[in-house]
């Protein structure tokens, strides 16, 4: 450290400059933004009989008297800027200025079900689901202001909240036409849509209305987020992977004060009117767990893969004959050249910046989470499954998490907070701790991958051949079954669902030859799901990795 006496070239002491320094300020300010939906967090009120039919115009939006528009989507922003991007897409069809327009996503009570978030499908799907409702409701807009200006259809258009007439005449304002009105309409997806050479909202750079909060602190995520009532809860998990509870000694946790202990079949949780309490009595909680032996070491893993028992194999790609032009091409010769390499990517861990967090409200006769699962609906149907109750008895809440990466354990604290709520009678917050998430989150599955191609001096490939061994998904319907429940002896519907993690294993090259076998595994160590672009790493990696060789081997730059 420098000395804090030294004199700066200018010939001041720093001291003296922190003493006459009154105070340095930085300031920011935000351009406006659409404000975020109450209902959101839970704490707007809940539209009583509001349909969510994905059908209907009114699942879709709401228009006010005062001139605010709701928009409803079952899609969630997960980073992708859906919460301005579909507020731009109903502004534009609407013509109301994008300040007036709120959002409300995810929320299974309030919002159509239009199925799973993943990669860009929030604005290919949920977007122009939005779109379709806005722009079938604007067609019932102007049949109303046609009648109350006496002016035909065809002379209407719609801006800043009014509808005019190009042949003169007074405006009528939407709210007056349909403000607090249901519209009562299908959806129509042949509905003439606006010409985007008349956009005046779409394509514009307008600010995230989620960013102020988050620069500024005030954003709420699922881990901020606390209803009245709410018992902090942790779970306690076996040291080992299959082991189950022997054993508890209620009595090591007596010094904590407010500890309740829930133990349903091997699943082991504590329940505290305080975070630091459930964690002190997680951690001193003396509980005796069998010895469990199965899992390979990371040098067996590559071998234990590829000798797993198959399931059943897949050719999601095969053109032209890929054996006959390799046996063909058994050794080097002048006019081609036949490459091989085995690639292994292992278990990949979310590792999300922060670890999973949901809260459970579970009653004898309803249930409501509020979670960052980016399949709200989806799991409304297994929690409604599993806890014996009717989906109309069951909410989901979306609120920002940490990370989504295809299905961390968003999901899984979700279900340790309903187990524990259920055995307590109260709301529980349940945030895991770093060594849970890193520990018990669904992996991305280990893959092996052998690759051989054939190809001529000059680059150009004759034949390719990639062989994957990757484990299936155990899951209920197209997830991955919950630790918690599973640990409590909660049955989840399971079966057996491929994954994705069979595409981009054929090279993006002109190739008369290519075979793609997958070998789908039965049985896999640890749990697996989606990663990131799951599949598509491990495979973009192994395929242009042999690509870079057969360049170099051709003299070609790679590229």
């Amino acid at each position: 450290m420098r000395d804090p006496e030294m004199k700066s070239t200018s010939g001041l002491l720093r001291r003296d400059v922190l003493k006459t320094g009154g105070a340095f300020l930085v300031s920011f300010l935000f351009n406006p933004a659409p404000r975020e939906a109450s209902a959101q967090t839970g704490s707007g009120p809940v539209h009583a009989g509001k349909t969510v039919d994905i059908h209907q115009v009114d699942s879709f939006l709401e228009i006010h008297r005062d001139g605010s528009v709701t928009i409803y989507t079952g899609k969630v922003d997960l980073g992708t800027g859906l919460r301005i991007a579909v507020r731009q897409m109903a502004a534009e069809e609407l013509g109301i200025p994008i300040a007036r327009v709120d959002l409300v996503e995810g929320d299974t009570g309030l919002t159509p079900d239009q199925g799973r978030t993943g990669g860009s499908s929030g604005l290919v799907q949920g977007g122009v689901g939005v779109r379709q409702a806005a722009a079938t409701a604007r067609t019932r807009i102007f049949e109303l202001a046609s009648q109350k200006l006496d002016r035909p259809v065809s002379s209407l258009s719609l801006s800043n909240g009014q509808v005019t007439s190009s042949v003169g005449g007074p405006a009528v304002a939407i709210s007056d036409l349909v403000g607090d009105k249901p519209f009562e309409l299908k959806v129509d997806p042949k509905v003439a849509l606006k010409d985007p050479r008349t956009y005046s909202v779409v394509g514009q750079s307008i600010p995230r209305p989620d960013v102020p909060g988050k620069c500024t602190g005030k954003h709420t995520y699922v881990h901020d987020f606390k209803v009245p009532g709410m018992l902090h809860g942790r779970v306690i998990r076996p040291p080992a992977l299959g082991a189950k509870l022997v054993s508890v000694d209620e009595s090591s946790v007596a010094g904590i004060p407010d500890v309740r202990v829930v133990r349903m079949n091997d699943f082991l949780g504590v329940v505290a009117k305080n975070e630091w309490a459930a964690i002190r009595a997680a951690a001193t909680l003396k509980a005796t767990w069998s010895d469990w032996q199965g899992l390979p070491t990371d040098a067996e893993l590559p071998r234990v893969v590829r000798e797993s028992v198959i399931d059943h194999d897949e050719k999601p790609v095969s053109r032209g004959d890929s054996r006959s032009a390799l046996a063909a091409s058994s050794a080097p010769s002048a006019s081609s050249a036949k490459f091989s390499a085995s690639y292994y990517f292992p278990y990949q861990g979310h590792a999300s910046m922060g670890p999973s967090c949901a809260v459970a409200d579970v009653r004898p006769d309803s249930i409501t989470i509020w979670t960052a699962s980016q399949s709200t609906h989806l799991f409304r149907t297994i929690f409604a499954e599993s806890f014996g109750l009717p989906e109309s008895k069951v909410r989901l809440i979306y609120l920002d998490g940490s990370g989504c990466y295809g299905q961390n354990a968003h999901e899984d604290a979700a279900a340790d907070a309903a187990v524990l709520s259920r055995a307590v009678g109260s709301p529980v917050r349940v945030q895991w701790m770093r060594q849970d998430e890193h520990g018990w989150d669904p992996k991305g599955p280990p893959e092996v991958i052998d690759m051989r191609a054939i190809a001529s001096p000059d680059g150009t490939l004759t034949a390719w051949e990639t062989e994957l061994w990757v484990p299936m998904w155990i899951n209920t319907k197209g997830t991955i079954p919950l630790v918690g429940l599973d640990a409590a002896g909660i049955k989840q519907r399971q079966g057996r669902w491929p994954g994705s993690v069979d595409e981009n294993l054929d090279p993006p090259y002109s190739t008369p030859n290519v075979t793609v076998t997958v070998h789908r595994l039965k049985d896999s160590p640890l749990r697996t799901g989606h990663v990131r672009a799951p599949g598509k790493v491990a495979s973009v990696w192994a395929v242009e990795s042999l690509a870079d060789e057969i360049a170099v081997a051709s003299k070609m730059d790679a590229v």
